[in-house]
C-alpha cells in the first residue's frame, strides 16, 4: 500500500467525536429524580392498601355487631329454661334463706311479739330483730355527737334492735356496743332478754315516737361502755327526733 492509499483511508475515517451535551452532575441529579419518583409511587400505593385494608377491617366488625334481636318466644324461653335452672338449683322442701340463727351476742333467734294484749299487738306490731341491715345516718351523727369518745359516722354499725318501720344506728366502742333506735308513735317496745349488765335508757321523741338507747358490754363483761351517760344521751337525742 503506496502513500495515497493511506492518505485516501485517513481521509474516510470519523472525526473527533462531538461535545457531550450533559454532565456528571446532571446525571446524578436525574437519577434521584427517578429514585423519588419511585419512592412517591411506593408510598401512594401502600396509603391506599392501608385506606383498603383498614375499611375491610371496619366492614367486619360492623358485620359482627349484628346480633339478631331475640324474638318474644325465644325471650319466653330462655326465661323458661332460667327458672326450670333455678328450681333445679334448690331442694325441694328447703327455704330459699335459712332463718335466723341468732346474734353473737346472745340476742333471740326470732323477735318477739310486742304488746299487751293476747295477740301480742300494742298498735303496730314491733319485732326486736337480732340485728339489722341499714344504718340510719341522721341517728349516728345524733349519737357520734353525743358519746364522751370520738367516732366517725361513716364507721356505724347496724343496730342490734330494729322493729318493723323503726330507724336505728349503733357504735362499737371500747369495752362493747352502743346503739340507738327511734320506734315509731303507737308501738309499744318490749325488750327481749339483754346480755347481762346491758344498760339500757327509753326517752319520748318529741315525734311522738321512743328513743331507745342500749349499751352492751362485750363478752365475758358486765360494764357497758359509758353506763353513766346512757340516761343523758338518750334524753338529748330524743329532743331532736
Amino acid at each position: 500500500m503506496d502513500d495515497s492509499e493511506l492518505e485516501t483511508l485517513f481521509a474516510a475515517a470519523p472525526g473527533d467525536p462531538p461535545p457531550a451535551t450533559f454532565t456528571a452532575t446532571q446525571v446524578v441529579a436525574a437519577s434521584k429524580r427517578a429514585q423519588a419518583r419511585r419512592r412517591s409511587a411506593i408510598a401512594v400505593t401502600c396509603s391506599c392498601l392501608v385506606v383498603a385494608l383498614g375499611g375491610f377491617g371496619a366492614f367486619a366488625v360492623v358485620a359482627n355487631l349484628k346480633v339478631p334481636v331475640p324474638t318474644a318466644a325465644s325471650s319466653a324461653g330462655d326465661a323458661r329454661v332460667s327458672a326450670q335452672s333455678g328450681a333445679a338449683g334448690q331442694p325441694l322442701g328447703t327455704p330459699e334463706r335459712p332463718p335466723n340463727a341468732g346474734d353473737k351476742q346472745g340476742f333471740p333467734p326470732q323477735s318477739p311479739m310486742q304488746g299487751g294484749d293476747e295477740t301480742g299487738k300494742d298498735g303496730p306490731r314491733a319485732e326486736s330483730a337480732s340485728g339489722c341491715d341499714k344504718v340510719d345516718r341522721e341517728l349516728a351523727t345524733a349519737l357520734a355527737g353525743e358519746l364522751p369518745v370520738t367516732v366517725s359516722v361513716d364507721g356505724a354499725s347496724p343496730s342490734h334492735l330494729c322493729p318493723t318501720g323503726s330507724r336505728s344506728a349503733g357504735f362499737p366502742v371500747a369495752g362493747g356496743f352502743v346503739s340507738i333506735t327511734l320506734a315509731p308513735p303507737g308501738m309499744a317496745l318490749t325488750l327481749a332478754e339483754q346480755p347481762p349488765g346491758t344498760k339500757i335508757a327509753e326517752q319520748p321523741a318529741v315525734s311522738g315516737g321512743t328513743i331507745w338507747l342500749l349499751s352492751t358490754p362485750d363478752g365475758g363483761s358486765t360494764v357497758p361502755p359509758f353506763a353513766d351517760d346512757v340516761d343523758r344521751i338518750a334524753r338529748t337525742v330524743a329532743t331532736q327526733f
